[in-house]
C-alpha cells in the first residue's frame, strides 16, 4: 500500500473510533431514558390504583347503611322531598326557557334576491349585475 491509502485507512479508523464513542454515549442515554420511562410508568400505575381506591371509598361513603333509625329515615325523606321539589321547579323553568324562541334560534333563509330585484339593480358588489350605462 502506498502512503495515501495508509492515511485514508488511519482517517477512517479515527472516524470509526469517534463513531463508536458516540454510539456508546447514545446507548447510555437511551438506557437512562428507558429506566426513567419505566419508573414513570410504575408511578402512573400506582397513582391510578390509588385514584381508583379513593373513588371506591367515596362511593362507599355515599351509600346509606342498612341499620338506620326510623327518625333518621323520616328526616331523610323530608330532605329528599325538598330536593325533588327544587328539581321539578328548576325543570319547569328550563322547559319554559326552551319554549321561548329568540331571533337567533330561528332558521335563516339564505335565498338570494332575484336578479331583477330593485335591491340588486346597479349594485357593483353583487354578482351577475352590470351597471346600466
Amino acid at each position: 500500500m502506498n502512503a495515501t491509502s495508509e492515511e485514508i485507512v488511519k482517517k477512517f479508523n479515527k472516524q470509526n473510533v469517534e463513531i463508536i464513542k458516540q454510539n456508546i454515549k447514545l446507548n447510555q442515554k437511551i438506557t437512562q431514558l428507558e429506566s426513567k420511562v419505566l419508573q414513570l410508568q410504575a408511578e402512573n400505575l400506582q397513582l391510578t390504583m390509588e385514584n381508583n381506591q379513593l373513588k371506591n371509598k367515596k362511593i362507599k361513603k355515599s351509600t346509606i347503611s342498612v341499620h338506620v333509625d326510623e327518625e333518621d329515615m323520616g328526616k331523610q325523606q323530608a330532605v329528599n322531598n325538598n330536593v325533588v321539589k327544587r328539581r321539578s321547579a328548576e325543570e319547569d323553568d328550563v322547559s319554559k326557557q326552551r319554549e321561548k324562541r329568540s331571533c337567533t334560534s330561528k332558521p335563516i333563509n339564505y335565498a338570494l334576491p332575484k336578479l331583477k330585484s330593485k335591491l340588486r339593480k346597479g349594485d357593483p358588489h353583487t354578482f351577475g349585475n352590470q351597471q346600466e350605462q
